[in-house]
């Protein structure tokens, strides 16, 4: 698949312990084809625990542009390892009926990586906050603010 710009994938936990070396097959498939892929999507559904894939896998998106990533995922290690800037990243909504974290988020985007530079697009997942889940937010929203601010001001 040598034009491959798209790649979307959704691994299915269902409660069941996901061995080493099935994540190691998507690992070498994922590595194949990372160089060119500009729009990635990565979930992992009906698992408890939080899942990802390993952190060497993310510095091969040299082409990258998009990102969804599950709201589960370790977001705040993932970006920073990311080699090219993002125009938009979203934040998946949770499998589960409860509130997304943006504590990852927050976290990466805190620490100004560059993958973070030339975004102009952040799509979070609908949902009823909680008391936290609003100061999360509103965080969210300032360092947003504040990231415009800088970008006008040179």
């Amino acid at each position: 698949m040598p034009c491959l710009e798209d790649l979307a994938l959704t691994v299915t936990d269902m409660d069941e312990v996901i061995r080493e070396e099935e994540l190691d097959r998507v690992e070498e498939g994922i590595l194949c084809h990372a160089a060119k892929v500009k729009r990635f999507s990565f979930a992992i559904a009906d698992s408890e625990r939080p899942l990802s894939l390993p952190q060497n896998v993310w510095p091969s998106f040299t082409a990258l542009e998009h990102l969804v990533l599950d709201n589960k995922a370790p977001v705040d290690r993932i970006i920073p390892s990311l080699p090219t800037r993002l125009l938009t990243f979203r934040l998946r909504s949770p499998f589960e009926d409860e509130a997304p974290s943006l504590k990852g988020l927050l976290d990466a985007m805190h620490s100004r990586p560059r993958a973070l530079e030339t975004l102009s697009d952040i799509i979070l997942p609908i949902y009823t906050p909680s008391h936290s889940a609003c100061d999360e937010e509103d965080e969210l929203l300032s360092l947003c603010r504040d990231s415009r601010a800088r970008d006008q001001g040179h």
